[in-house]
């Protein structure tokens, strides 16, 4: 925590909460919004769920770090930069052409 507390202080970073939510509550951001939450202090499991969109046509970007490695293998099946993002896991939800 502290690395974050330094880094929001020394790139002078709005810092904006939601907090406290509670069970059915959302949030929706970016995904390269630098996000978290305070520690779970309870006996219960705190049960999230991510959901990603992105455009039908979309293609896979360059894989030049390990954990864009890690997700191109998990999520796209090792699909070769350049491919279309499209695989099992991925399902076009809505097309504007059918």
């Amino acid at each position: 925590q502290l690395h974050f507390d330094r880094l929001i202080e020394r790139e002078k970073f709005d810092l904006v909460s939601y907090a406290p939510m509670r069970a059915g509550d959302a949030s929706f951001h970016a995904g390269w919004v630098l996000h978290g939450a305070p520690a779970n202090e309870t006996a219960t499991m705190r049960s999230v769920m991510t959901i990603i969109y992105f455009a039908d046509g979309v293609r896979v970007g360059e894989i030049d770090s390990p954990m864009r490695r890690a997700d191109n293998e998990r999520w796209l099946g090792s699909l070769p930069t350049g491919s279309l993002a499209a695989s099992p896991l991925n399902p076009l939800l809505w097309s504007r052409t059918k």
